[in-house]
C-alpha cells in the first residue's frame, strides 16, 4: 500500500478514498496504534520533527501489517502538488519490480535565470542550515561527507512520494535510522533542529533519501510528469 500520511482530523478528507492508498495518522489521537514497537513516537516534539518518516518508522517495526511485497508513502497534501494518482496496485508493482524506486514527485530545479541549481543549492536556500547539519550527522554516524553528485545533479525526489519493494524499503531505513535517531538525540543542541515546529528532520529526511539513491545507484522510474520548479523566492519547494 501507499500510506496516505495526515496529523489533523480535518485532513482526513484529501487522503484518497480508493485505489492502493490507506491513510495513516501521524498524531495518537488520529491512530491509536501509533506507539507500538514504537517508543520514540511517545514524545510530541518528535511527531513534529518526523513528519512522513513516523510512518516509515512505525511500518518498519511493524513489518506484518503491509502485506503487499512493496511500500510507499505520501502525504494528505498530494492533490495539491501533482495529478497523478496510482489506480491499481498492479500500477505500483509495474513500475518496481526487478529493485526499483518510483516517485510521483520528482523535480527538476532552475534558479530565476532558468541556470539549474542542485540539491545541495535548494536545501540551503529553502532550509539555511540543514547541510551543515546533515553533514554533521553523517559524519558522526558513519564517518561520511556527502556525494559530490549532491552538489551537481539538479533534480531530486522530494514529499516522500514514493514507492520501491520492500526488501528496499528495509535497506532505506536499516542506513538512515541511524542518522535521525543521532538527529533526535542532538536536537535540543542543534540550532537547525531545535524548534521541532520547524520540522528540521522531516526536511533532512528528504535530502538523506536523496543521498541514499545516490549512494545506492538505485534505478528511480517516474511516475506521471517531471515537476519543473523556479525558485523566485526561498521558500517553494519544501
Amino acid at each position: 500500500m501507499i500510506y496516505q500520511c495526515y496529523h489533523q482530523a480535518d485532513l482526513l478528507k484529501n487522503c484518497f478514498k480508493e485505489g492502493p492508498y490507506e491513510h495513516f495518522g501521524l498524531r495518537p489521537t488520529l491512530n491509536p496504534n501509533l506507539f507500538e514497537n514504537c517508543p520514540e513516537l511517545e514524545a510530541p516534539r518528535t511527531w513534529n520533527q518526523l513528519c512522513e518518516y513516523t510512518a516509515m518508522l512505525w511500518h518498519w517495526r511493524n513489518p506484518g501489517y503491509n502485506k503487499n511485497p512493496w511500500i510507499g508513502f505520501t502525504s494528505h497534501k498530494q492533490q495539491k502538488k501533482t495529478p497523478f494518482v496510482f489506480k491499481t496496485p498492479q500500477e505500483v508493482w509495474d513500475l518496481i519490480q526487478e529493485g526499483k524506486v518510483t516517485s510521483w514527485f520528482i523535480c527538476e530545479m532552475f534558479d530565476e535565470q532558468s541556470v539549474g541549481i542542485s540539491l545541495s543549492a535548494q536545501a540551503e536556500r529553502s532550509h539555511p542550515g540543514i547541510d551543515q547539519c546533515m553533514g554533521h550527522l553523517l559524519q558522526q554516524v558513519y564517518n561520511e561527507t556527502f556525494p559530490d553528485v549532491y552538489d551537481a545533479i539538479n533534480w531530486g525526489v522530494f514529499c516522500n512520494y514514493w514507492a520501491m519493494p520492500v526488501t528496499l524499503f528495509r535497506e532505506w531505513m536499516e542506513w538512515s535510522w541511524p542518522i535521525i535517531k543521532k538527529g533526535l538525540e542532538i536536537q535540543a543542541r542543534d540550532s537547525f533542529l531545535v524548534d521541532p515546529d520547524k520540522r528540521g528532520l522531516g526536511f533532512i529526511v528528504e535530502r538523506l533519501f536523496n543521498i541514499w539513491l545516490i549512494k545506492t545507484r538505485k534505478t528511480v522510474t517516474l511516475a506521471g510528469q517531471i515537476q519543473r520548479i523556479k525558485f523566485t523566492n526561498a521558500g517553494e519547494l519544501s
